[in-house]
Order: structure tokens, then sequence, then C-alpha cells
């Protein structure tokens, strides 16, 4: 059906992006494979969120996810979730009692259907609040940060989100640091925007978005609140160091951001920033890197610092202006179902210059893969800071009612064969950053240690030279 493939492209342009949070991007990278998931799951027709969109995401998260789950596990958090949405509605008398110590899925989930009836006919509940109810708690269940239930308004803003590029926002990048207990953590304000004027700075933590603790919500969720309509204002509730919580006001703009930025530095040094791995960086990276080639650069400083991730295919690109086209710049593997799937450079005229790749704490994702395959592959010198440490893929799967699930469903490892999650990527030459220092301005440490490899690496090319 012709709405069926233009439902699918949509998803596939979706599923490699990471989070976008207002011009915001998160970490997380979406990988299409196409064929794989359309012969698994055909794309539904819209219809009525209820009991069979939980069997759905069930179903999903079963077949697909990274590793085994326990139906008896996911079934009850799914009832906690059920349990939250009465408890907030002050609903009593209805009984969710816990399910039977059985691994029989069938009698789980004819046990779950009883309690699920049971709950949507009780005074002021509505089925569809109480299927995501059931759906958010039986996500949470799975205990990964990079699995969640969106539902269809929260899916149709972050698809206007991720194809658009030009949204109200106030213009910064954020992440949900699971080293400092999940904290929504601000990675970088962008130029000229509402958040770099207030003073907001690299590391701030928010603790609250107009009152609400963000504690409670997932990055999604924050980044719908984050986000609205240009003119319209959000309050953020800021930590930072040992100094009390305090408010910070901001005024949404239309924001849009290039996902790269280009300069010439002294010494004919070409500096090339990639912000994030969007849908047009294979395109802008090229331009920035031909007017740089043009300019005369004899070396490149290639900086993924604060970059979330993005698309695999935007990586692949970028690292195939470097390396011999058909090298393995990264495999996508999920033994459980077993999959093993090499991406390769797809290079016409390889690049050959000194390259140094500037890394911090929160590059991750399809930065990871960037800056895994130019080490492996001995193209790069890594400088900075040992990366985030994300190298799991996640799949978006529209569901019958128009919402969608995002879940794990493999690993990718360096062309070596190096699975850094939760570990990330060690530099080469470690330089811890300086918060307060703007990046690629004149007291960036980071960059400064870059061109001094960079001269180092020209005072040898130039002693090999006959």
């Amino acid at each position: 059906m012709a709405s069926q493939s233009a439902n699918y492209k949509t998803q596939a342009a979706l599923m490699l992006l990471a989070i976008l949070l207002g011009a915001v991007l998160g970490v997380g990278v979406f990988h299409p494979l196409k064929a794989w998931l359309d012969s698994r799951h055909p794309q539904p027709e819209p219809s009525p969120i209820g009991l069979q969109t939980v069997t759905e995401v069930l179903d999903l998260l079963q077949e697909d996810y990274i590793r085994s789950l326990d139906t008896r596990e996911l079934l009850e958090g799914a009832l906690t979730g059920m349990r939250a949405l009465l408890e907030s509605k002050g609903v009593q008398g209805v009984d969710l009692p816990e399910l039977p110590e059985t691994q029989d899925r069938a009698r789980l989930q004819e046990e779950f259907t009883r309690r699920f009836l049971a709950a949507q006919v009780a005074p002021g509940i509505e089925i569809p609040e109480l299927s995501y109810a059931a759906l958010t708690g039986l996500v949470a269940a799975v205990n990964d940060p990079y699995t969640a239930v969106m539902d269809p308004e929260q899916y149709r803003r972050l698809s206007e989100q991720m194809s658009g590029g030009n949204f109200g926002g106030v213009g910064i990048y954020l992440e949900s640091d699971p080293r400092h207990e999940g904290r929504l953590t601000v990675i970088e304000p962008i130029e000229n925007s509402p958040a770099a004027a207030a003073g907001i700075r690299t590391g701030d933590w928010i603790t609250h978005i107009d009152g609400e603790d963000t504690s409670k919500i997932d990055i999604e969720a924050a980044t719908l609140k984050i986000r609205g309509e240009v003119g319209t204002r959000v309050v953020l509730t800021l930590k930072r160091g040992t100094l009390p919580p305090f408010d910070v006001t901001l005024q949404r703009q239309q924001i849009h951001v290039s996902s790269t930025t280009s300069k010439m530095l002294p010494d004919q040094i070409g500096y090339l920033r990639i912000r994030f791995f969007g849908e047009d960086t294979g395109r802008e990276f090229q331009a920035d890197l031909d007017k740089l080639l043009q300019q005369g650069a004899r070396a490149l400083v290639l900086d993924v610092r604060n970059n979330g991730g993005g698309y695999i295919s935007a990586a692949l690109d970028v690292v195939s202006h470097f390396v011999d086209k058909g090298s393995v710049v990264v495999s996508v593997v999920n033994p459980r179902v077993e999959r093993n799937e090499a991406h390769r450079a797809d290079a016409q005229k390889k690049v050959q210059l000194p390259v140094v790749l500037l890394m911090n704490r929160f590059s991750a994702s399809a930065s990871e893969i960037t800056a895994g395959a130019l080490k492996d592959l001995g193209v790069a010198v890594l400088v900075g800071e040992t990366t985030f440490g994300k190298a799991s893929v996640q799949s978006l799967h529209e569901l019958s009612d128009g919402g969608a699930l995002r879940h794990t469903i493999a690993h990718y490892l360096t062309p070596n064969g190096r699975d850094i999650h939760r570990q990330g990527i060690e530099p080469d030459v470690v330089v811890e950053a300086e918060p307060s220092n703007k990046l690629g301005g004149a007291q960036d440490a980071q960059l400064k240690a870059a061109i001094q490899q960079l001269h180092k690496l020209l005072a040898q090319t130039r002693a090999r030279t006959p």
C-alpha cells in the first residue's frame, strides 16, 4: 500500500536520528534495517489504542530487543503504571493484584487482560490514558534509558523536530547523564540562542521545567516541555556546582542549526566542527571540507565535542572521506537474533591530510562511531576526554494508534570489534575541558593541544618527504 510505504519512509528517516530537543540533540542512534524490520513487523493501519497495543509492544520487545526479557516482569511493570494512574485519579475499589508466579505467557496475558478490563471501566478512566500508563510502566521495566514509548502527539511533534530543523526552542543541547543519576544535563548552549544569552553553561543540571521535577520525566517528555511556540516562555530551574538552584526564564525563538561549521586556523590548519549527525550532515560536511581544502588546508581538526550523535549514515559519510573505499566503519550486532552487519565506507577520493579528532565526555553514539573508526583505521589522533559510551542502536516502530516505541535492537562495534557501550573511547592525548571556555575559542585548551599534535604530524610528514 502507498500509505504503508510512505509511513515506512518517514520512520526510516527517524530511526537513525538522535532525539532532537528543540534544536537540542540528545544521545541516540536509530538504524532502519528496512528489510529486516519489514519482514518481522509490517506497518499497522492506525486504530484506537487499547489492550491490543500493549500486546503489540510486548511482542516487539520480546522479539527484537537486544536481550531476552521476562514476560511477567514486563506485565508487572504495566500493572505498576496502571496502579499509578488510578491512584493519581483517586480511583478506589479496583483490585489489581500481582500476576501469578509463572512463565506461561498465555496465562500471564489472560490474567493481565482481566486486570486491564477491570481498570478500564473505573469511573473517570479513559482507555487511551490507561493504555499509555500501562505502556509507560511496561517499558520502564526494561530498565533501559534508550527504550521509551510515545503517544501519537509526542511522536508527531518528534517527527516534526527531526524532519524540519526549524522550530521553537531555547537553543540547548541536552543529555540524560547516567553517570549522575540520569540528571537532565546541559551539554552546550547554542550560539546566539536564548539559552546562551541567559548564561546557561555546559554541565548545568535542569532540575525543573516550569516547576515540574525532571527526575520524574524522561528526555522525550522534557523535550516537549522545553519546546513550544515562538514567543512563549519557559522557566528552567538549574543546579550549577555547589551553588543553590536558581531559575532562568527563557523566551522561545525560531531555532535552526547547521550541523557543521568551519574556519581556517593559523598555519593553514582547517577546523571543522560537527555539531550533530543529521540528514544534511554529509552535504554540509562536504561543503565545509571543500572550502578548507580550497583555502589550502594542510591539516584538519575534526571536532565532535558535545555531539550527542545522530544518523549512522552521516557518520559513514564523514569517515568515508578519510579511509579506503570498502573499509568497515562500524558493525551492527545482536547475537540474540544472529545479526552481524558491516557498514562500509563509500569514498571516491580519499583526503590524505594529518587529522586530529577532538572529543569529550558528551561525544556519543554517531560521534563515537566516527572516533572509533578513525582511531582503529589509523587515520586520526584522538584528543580530549573519554567519550560518553553509548553504543546501542535503537529502532523506532510506529504503533497501531499512531504512537511509537523506541527500543534497543543492537550494539555497534568499532572496526577492530570493540563494544564501547558504557565504556567510551579513550583519547590518545588526554586534555581536560574547562566548562566556561568556548569551544573553538582562543582559550580552548583542548583545541590548543590538537594544534600541537598536528604540528608534530606535519613535522613528521616533512621529515619523510624526500
